[in-house]
């Protein structure tokens, strides 16, 4: 999952859910910040012809991510003024 797309969850999360969100996203910008990520430069490509097999082999669980995709950015959009 891409970082904004975690802080858009939380954010969305703390807008449909406070009683149990509420200042979740706060919390996770102060961990992150006290937080050193280690991350792995020798990271190996994939090959086209390994991202084309898992994808013919995981259609529907690529449709539920990009339907629950949409539908992030969707309660993203209609809570963003608040924001």
């Amino acid at each position: 999952m891409v970082s904004a797309d975690f802080d858009m969850s939380l954010k969305v999360l703390e807008e449909y859910l406070p009683r149990y969100f509420v200042g979740s996203h706060a919390i996770y910008k102060n961990e992150m910040k006290a937080l050193k990520v280690n991350r792995n430069f020798m990271k190996p490509e994939v090959s086209p012809e390994i991202k084309d097999l898992l994808s013919k082999n995981m259609t529907r669980e690529i449709e539920f991510y990009h339907f629950c995709r949409q539908r992030l950015l969707q309660q993203y959009k209609a809570i963003e003024p608040k924001i």
